[in-house]
């Protein structure tokens, strides 16, 4: 099995990007895990030693130099760049200078050549190379603010997501201010009392600086201007700390005076939360408030009590004081730190695969929290529970024991060397206090067969089998092999001749065909209606094994219902359908693709926006981020400048001014980084980007917090998918695929004779008698779970029912319907239920009738000749005779002096729909489908129209509806007037046109308003207008719709209504 980093789409050519990434090639010499505990740094017993090298750098270039293992031999360093060999001198030393790519984790794969024949497993070398600023963004205060004070505070963000976690440098007017680095990506500064000239305009000047010297300087101008009249004057409570979610020290103390400068007794003063989700409260006990009034006492003073808010920094809690008739606003700002740690998360490292003996190719992080902030400072235990691996760390190396102590970001790490025997290697993290570790999972492959494979599985994202996409695998010596995915969604590549650095780019847009060998069989791709993203990994393939990706490839579904056109000229607003509240906002003129076109009126691009279950993201985001899902941004790897905003829907229930973070999969980093920062809005209803951020790459992404809970006890699960009883030809290959959860996990298959691997989420095999396949789960935690499946070998029986196509059916009570089913081998028997039987139940065509409402299976049986396997197939049957009643208030123009009896023709109306239900297959257009529907006219409160002097209309609708002009409408401004009105929702008239020869029977607008022409206004007319109260528009101008009640024009024999459209009618 092999691992690799997923990419959205095309090539990128940031290299090996291997969070996941198989570092070795097989050892012909020296495969046994022979390293001893040590507590210095031990050489390498397995291959090259390597000294460090300088990371993060500035460089375009690093020297990577070590001893060789062996004399004579040679050091082969792989990157996405380039290949490399140099000899070793005689003192077994070497050095060579390798290229880096800019702004980029750079990844390296080292090997020793022996001299006498074998390769020695492989080092993986990580290089950072940071030539860019930090972002830098000025929070408070704003740019252009006039201030009441002499002195403010200057807060803000910075971020460096290449360098920050070794700290960032903040300088306010040359002074340093203070920094709370947060992850790196989130870092938070303050500079408290910066002094302020009166009368003039304040420059302040930002200058962020990363651990490389990369900077970034921002500018911003304010005013002071010192209050007159009645003022309010800061007492105490200002720039306190404490822990994050607790109450501060000292209140928030205000005095207010009045212009003469006595004491303002009695007056309102308002306190509120501007930053952050604190909570204000009078006196310090119960529930707070993020605004919070409080009257001044006798001597002027008014206090609260601040429970700072959930996320920790520098400044980063913040609350305004105004009170009316007041001068200026005051500010108090507050700094939160992390509580006291509850909990240990894998950071990242856990599901690598790695040569037995050899070392893993990245180091095992794990990330320690008070449940939302990392915490600095804790001893962090790593110890070997399963494989018999050993771990280097805290100074400490090859034991199987080690503590270490976490960083400014709250991450601890170590490395590990995998055990001498193929299998699993588990690592378990803990800290004191939590009873539940963070447990690592790392896979040791043994090579050495005689045939190089790989293979994989291609899915959906809700686990069915993709056919028909392309799979391409490129090796960094040129050879590239391309395939495509088969029925069950599975590829291979078979009798490789290269191996190491390879390139798998999987091309959804070729895919034909989605749902795999099932009951129900594949179902072809209309690209109109569905479509499949490409992903790209960068694994590195072992030598004389079976290679795989440790878990199916999932491409979400991209639905053209999301698809909007976009050429640079105009904003647009991008949304997923059925998720109320994702919304990203594109800026005209923003977008540059990835091969650096722009956007334009003449070469425009479809921007797509899809949701992608959480839990089927290629790559899982690390640190324990849980978002509820997660989103695809199409296409890929496109830039904007400026971000795209974005609007989240804040499912997590995160409190109003909550501080939550928006992630990307970085393809510089290869893995997921914090890009943009956001709060949750003042209803709580979303969460949106601050102000200058947002996704700045398109691709994979998502939110945090919530992060997963340590200490939560999961059981897992694991099912083999189809049933529980197969069938299968004698020496046939069976392919059988299982899903785990929870996820990451391993799978462990037996069961006949296997081909190819037995360790992925897919298994193929061969039987010559009956027998059983099993597959073993594996969960992060170590806990396991098994599922089986009876393999019955014998001549397949297969059946299948060919005509109706749909499934599920739909049709209405008391029709009939004819079932056509194909079975093979010839020469079987039938059975079929369902339904109530009227002929054909012992053959291949079955008449049945279905008399009322409900949901009804009708299944086939066919036993093959001789009796000795049968199948079968089934199709629900949807028998639906909806309701529906409608109530309209309606009144008449005065001039209409004998009105038609407009409840008979809306009765009428009804009647058409309900008496002419063809059910399936009418062939006209669509099926005709059932509708109980009813129409209530009640009069209403004006039972002809009113004239503006009634004096109880809104002076938008203040027209007089008496004139002959609203009896025989002749434009549309008096149309729409009339809809417009609202002293009843149905309007009855004489006539109405828009024009010469352009004769209308009724019109209506949604919701709910029409207009009736007596005149010539039928019974189709009255659904047909209710329709477009519906939110329906016209059928198209064609004869074949014409039988429709809402074909375009009043032609006669209208009286069907489709599925869609009843949806909207039954919604409305």
């Amino acid at each position: 099995m092999s691992a690799s980093t997923p990419h959205d789409g095309g090539r990128a050519v940031i290299a090996l990007a291997c969070l996941l990434a198989l570092a070795a090639l097989y050892a012909c010499e020296g495969g046994g895990n022979s390293v001893k505990a040590t507590a210095a740094p031990p050489s390498s017993t397995t291959g090259p030693t390597l000294d460090q090298t300088a990371s993060p750098t500035s460089a375009t270039s690093a020297t990577v130099k070590g001893v060789a293992l062996k004399m004579g031999s040679t050091i082969r360093i792989e990157s996405s760049l380039a290949l490399m060999e140099v000899a070793a001198a005689a003192d077994k030393s070497f050095e060579v200078v390798v290229d880096l790519h800019a702004n980029a984790v750079n990844h390296f794969v080292v090997t020793e050549l022996f001299a006498g024949g074998g390769v020695s497993p492989a080092v993986a070398l990580e290089v950072v190379q940071d030539g860019q600023p930090p972002k830098l963004f000025i929070d408070f205060p704003a740019d252009g603010e006039v201030l009441s004070a002499p002195k403010t505070n200057v807060s803000g963000r910075v971020s460096d997501v290449l360098s920050g976690f070794l700290g960032l440098d903040v300088f306010v007017n040359g002074q340093p201010a203070a920094v709370n680095v947060g992850i790196g990506t989130n870092a938070t500064f303050e500079f408290q009392k910066l002094p302020l000239v009166a009368g003039a305009p304040n420059q302040i000047v930002v200058r962020a600086v990363d651990a490389v010297g990369n900077e970034v300087e921002k500018e911003i101008t304010v005013q002071y201007e010192a209050p007159s009249g009645n003022l309010v004057e800061k007492l105490s409570g200002d720039d306190q700390s404490g822990l994050v979610e607790t109450l501060l020290a000292e209140p928030i103390r205000v005095k207010v005076r009045r212009a003469n400068g006595l004491p303002f007794a009695g007056k309102v003063i308002c306190f509120a939360v501007t930053k952050s989700d604190g909570q204000l409260t009078p006196n310090g006990n119960g529930p707070g408030k993020t605004a919070l009034s409080v009257l001044s006492d006798a001597s002027g003073i008014a206090e609260v009590y601040w429970r700072l808010g959930s996320d920790a920094g520098c400044g980063n809690n913040r609350l305004a004081v105004t009170s009316k008739d007041v001068s200026g606003t005051v500010y108090f700002c507050a700094s939160a730190l992390a509580a006291p740690p509850d909990q240990v998360n894998v950071g990242s490292g856990s599901e690598q695969v790695t040569q037995v003996g050899g070392p893993a190719p990245e180091v095992l992080r794990a990330w320690v929290s008070d449940g939302c902030n990392g915490v600095a400072d804790v001893p962090v235990t790593f110890k070997v529970t399963q494989g018999g691996g050993l771990v280097s760390g805290g100074g400490m190396y090859n034991q199987t024991l080690v503590t270490v102590t976490t960083g400014p970001t709250g991450h601890a790490q170590v490395t590990l060397i995998v055990g001498p025997k193929p299998g699993n290697n588990r690592v378990a993290a803990t800290i004191e206090g939590s009873s539940t570790p963070a447990v690592f999972g790392v896979v040791g492959v043994e090579g050495g067969a005689d045939e190089t494979r790989f293979e994989g599985q291609v899915l959906d994202n809700s686990g069915q089998p993709i056919l028909g996409a392309t799979c391409m695998l490129e090796f960094s010596d040129g050879t590239e092999e391309t395939t495509t995915t088969s029925e069950e969604g599975c590829f291979e590549f078979t009798d490789l001749q290269s191996s190491g650095l390879a390139h798998l780019h999987i091309d959804g847009s070729t895919a034909t065909e989605v749902g795999g060998p099932t009951e129900g069989g594949t179902v072809p791709i209309d690209p109109e209606l569905l479509r499949f993203p490409a992903l790209a990994y960068e694994p590195v393939v072992i030598a004389g094994a079976v290679n795989s990706l440790p878990r199916p490839i999932l491409l979400p579904r991209l639905d053209p219902a999301n698809d909007v056109v976009y050429d640079g000229l105009a904003d647009v607003e991008l949304g997923v359908e059925g998720i109320d509240g994702l919304r990203m906002f594109v800026t005209a003129g923003s977008m540059t693709l990835a091969d650096g076109t722009v956007p334009d009126e003449l070469g425009p691009v479809t921007l797509s926006l899809n949701q992608v279950h959480s839990d089927d993201i290629p790559m899982q985001p690390g640190d324990g981020a849980a978002p509820p899902f997660a989103w695809t941004l199409q296409p890929a790897e496109a830039r904007f400048d400026p971000p795209v905003r974005v609007s989240y829907p804040n499912i997590s229930g995160l409190a109003p001014g909550a501080v939550s973070f928006f992630l990307s999969f970085n393809h510089s980093t290869g893995r997921f980084d914090i890009v943009a920062t956001g709060s949750v809005n003042d209803d709580g209803s979303c969460i949106e980007t601050d102000p200058g951020s947002g996704i700045e790459v398109s691709g994979w992404g998502c939110n945090c917090p919530p992060y997963s809970v340590a200490g939560s006890v999961v059981v897992p699960n694991v099912e083999i998918s189809g049933p529980d009883t197969v069938t299968a030809a004698a020496d046939a290959e069976s392919t059988f695929t299982a899903a785990g959860f929870p996820s990451p996990g391993t799978y462990a298959w037996t069961g006949g004779a296997a081909v190819g691997s037995t360790t992925g989420a897919s298994y193929k095999t061969k039987f010559l008698s009956s027998g059983t396949v099993a597959v073993t789960y594996t969960c992060q935690s170590g806990a396991t779970a098994t599922d089986s499946v009876k393999v019955d070998v014998d001549t397949p029986v297969k059946v299948k029912i060919d005509d109706p196509a749909p499934n599920p059916l739909y049709t209405c009570p008391s029709t009939q319907v004819t079932f056509k089913a194909t079975g093979s081998p010839a020469g079987g028997t039938w059975s079929w239920s369902g339904g109530t039987a009227v002929s054909g139940a012992s053959t291949a065509n079955y008449t049945a009738e279905f008399s009322s409402a409900g949901s009804v299976k009708v299944k086939v049986t066919y036993t093959g000749p001789g009796g000795t396997s049968m199948d079968t197939a089934d199709l629900t049957v949807e028998v639906e005779r909806p309701t529906k009643v409608v109530a309209f208030t309606r009144s008449r123009h005065p001039n209409l002096a004998s009105p038609n009896d407009l409840q008979s023709l809306f009765d009428s109306g009804a009647a058409l729909v309900k008496g002419d239900d063809d059910g399936p297959g009418d062939g006209g257009f669509d099926d005709d489908v059932c509708l109980d529907l009813s129409f209530t006219l009640t009069v209403a409160a004006q039972a002809t129209f009113p004239d503006q002097s009634a004096g109880t209309f809104p002076p938008a609708e203040q027209y007089d509806y008496t004139l002959p002009i609203y009896n025989d409408i002749p434009n549309s401004t008096a149309k729409s007037q009339l809809l417009a009105a609202t002293f009843a929702n149905l309007k009855q008239v004489n006539s109405g046109q828009n024009g010469p020869g352009k004769v209308f029977t009724a019109s209506a607008k949604k919701p709910g308003k029409s207009i009736v022409f007596t005149q010539i206004a039928v019974a189709a007319t009255t659904v047909h207008e209710w329709g477009h109260n519906a939110g329906l528009g016209h059928r198209p101008e064609t004869d074949d719709q014409k039988p429709a009640i809402l074909y375009f024009s009043n032609v006669p024999g209208r009286n069907e209504i489709n599925r869609d459209e009843r949806k909207k009618m039954e919604a409305f």
